[in-house]
């Protein structure tokens, strides 16, 4: 093997460990944004939840106390 076949060889090498560092770095971020996608849902979900109580308790406040809302 000559040396320029050896220089070929590491460098090849190297790119392909680089390129499998890369890709997984990618498949990491894809897992985080869906994850923080679906936590959003629940989040919304949840917050919607706690307003549309939050407005009903008012409504039977504001009418316990005489109050129009």
């Amino acid at each position: 093997m000559s040396t320029n076949q050896q220089k070929e060889n590491s460098k090849s090498n190297n790119e392909e460990e680089v390129d499998l560092g890369s890709l997984f770095v990618i498949i990491g971020k894809g897992f985080s944004k869906f994850f923080n996608f679906i936590g959003a849902i629940f989040k919304g979900i949840f917050h919607s939840i706690i307003l549309i109580d939050f407005a009903s308790y008012l409504k039977v406040r504001s009418d316990y106390f005489g109050f129009n809302l």
